[in-house]
C-alpha cells in the first residue's frame, strides 16, 4: 500500500471514531421544554471531548514519531550510519519523552480528565506504552554507536 492509502485509511477512521464518541455520555432531558428537540441532548459535555482531542493529537505525534523511527532506525543499522543513529539518539527526549511525561503527569495529578478515571488511566498508559517502544528503538539505534562486541572497551 502506497502511503497515500494509509493516510485515507487513517482519515476515514479517525472520522468514524469521531462520530463514534459525540453521543457517548449524552443524556437526553427528562422533562422536554416547548420548541426543543426530544433527541436534543440535556448536556453535550464537548468540554470533555475537546479535552480528549488535544490528548488525541499529543497521542497522535507520539505515534507518528514512533513510525518514523522505525524506519530511521532500520536505515541506520543496515547501513551503521552512525550520524543517523546519533541524531536519533538525540531527538529521542523531545520527541517522545517530554510529550508522553507531560500527559502521564496530567493524568496523574488530575488536571486533566477524560471522562472516567479508566479513561484517564488508559491514555497514560498508552502514552508510556509508545514511550517505551522509542526507547527500545533507541537501544536498537545505540548499537550503531556503541557496537556490541566494544561494549566495556575504550576504543
Amino acid at each position: 500500500m502506497s502511503l497515500f492509502e494509509y493516510f485515507i485509511i487513517y482519515i476515514v477512521i479517525w472520522w468514524i471514531a469521531f462520530f463514534i464518541s459525540l453521543p457517548m455520555g449524552v443524556k437526553k432531558p427528562e422533562n422536554v421544554e416547548i420548541g426543543h428537540d426530544s433527541g436534543a441532548p440535556d448536556k453535550t459535555y464537548l468540554w470533555k471531548k475537546f479535552i480528549a482531542e488535544k490528548f488525541s493529537e499529543d497521542l497522535r505525534i507520539i505515534e507518528k514519531a514512533v513510525l518514523e523511527r522505525f524506519s530511521s532506525t532500520i536505515k541506520a543499522v543496515e547501513n551503521m550510519d552512525e550520524k543517523l543513529a546519533d541524531e536519533l539518539i538525540a531527538s529521542y527526549r523531545n520527541d517522545l519523552g517530554k510529550i508522553s511525561d507531560k500527559l502521564v503527569a496530567a493524568s496523574i495529578s488530575g488536571d486533566v480528565e477524560i471522562g472516567k478515571e479508566n479513561k484517564t488511566a488508559s491514555v497514560a498508559l498508552y502514552a508510556r506504552y509508545l514511550k517505551r517502544i522509542g526507547a527500545h528503538l533507541k537501544n536498537i539505534t545505540s548499537l550503531v554507536v556503541n557496537p556490541l562486541e566494544s561494549i566495556g572497551y575504550i576504543k
